[in-house]
């Protein structure tokens, strides 16, 4: 399986859509590439490629004329299919790649479970939502066609433009450590289970 690699650009755009995630940065502001880039200390052709990733994902839009805005969070009807795509696309992937995990995978899905531990203890929801999202990541990126993976993003992102579960981490936590808990003892349909319980 490849190596796990993630550019600045994308590291940066993961920064910003957390910001629009947790409603920081809030619908239709504009955003503005010296700004960001004074903030986030990077050049702007980084911040350029950052935004141009999250215009991809459908929750940035590019407007001809004024610039980059962040995008109209979807509708409840909408919600609904999106999650259900993105269900598909994590049930096809946790199949694929469930043979092929070794002890390190396991083992470094397990140090991400541990911040996400740490994340709801600490009552922290920013790196809570960043671990969350990791902790997805991760056995995606195992996977090697990034057609799907990319797909995946911009179902997640769509759906994370919703978030609503920041009022019980603790509970959040639990979900994903049984996820964790099937998958390191071989349990497919278990793991499965939960991970549909979790996305929900």
């Amino acid at each position: 399986m490849k190596t796990i690699y993630r550019t600045i650009s994308e590291q940066v755009a993961d920064l910003i859509r957390n910001e629009i995630i947790s409603g920081e940065i809030t619908e239709n502001s504009l955003l503005k590439e010296q700004e960001l880039s004074n903030r986030f200390e990077v050049s702007r052709g980084t911040i350029r490629h950052a935004l141009m990733q999250l215009v991809a994902e459908g929750i940035v839009t590019s407007i001809p004329n004024i610039g980059m805005r962040v995008a109209n969070r979807p509708t409840q009807e909408s919600l609904e299919l999106i999650i259900d795509i993105r269900n598909k696309i994590e049930d096809f992937i946790l199949k694929k790649v469930f043979e092929h995990l070794r002890t390190e995978h396991i083992e470094g899905w397990g140090r991400i479970l541990q911040q996400l531990e740490e994340a709801s203890k600490k009552d922290d929801i920013e790196a809570f939502m960043e671990s969350d999202i990791i902790f997805h990541r991760y056995f995606i990126e195992l996977y090697p066609d990034k057609h799907v993976t990319d797909l995946w993003e911009v179902a997640r992102a769509k759906m994370m433009m919703r978030y609503n579960r920041l009022k019980n981490l603790k509970g959040g936590y639990e979900e994903h450590k049984k996820i964790f808990d099937a998958v390191s003892s071989g349990d497919l349909k278990k793991a499965l289970s939960s991970l549909h319980s979790n996305v929900v």
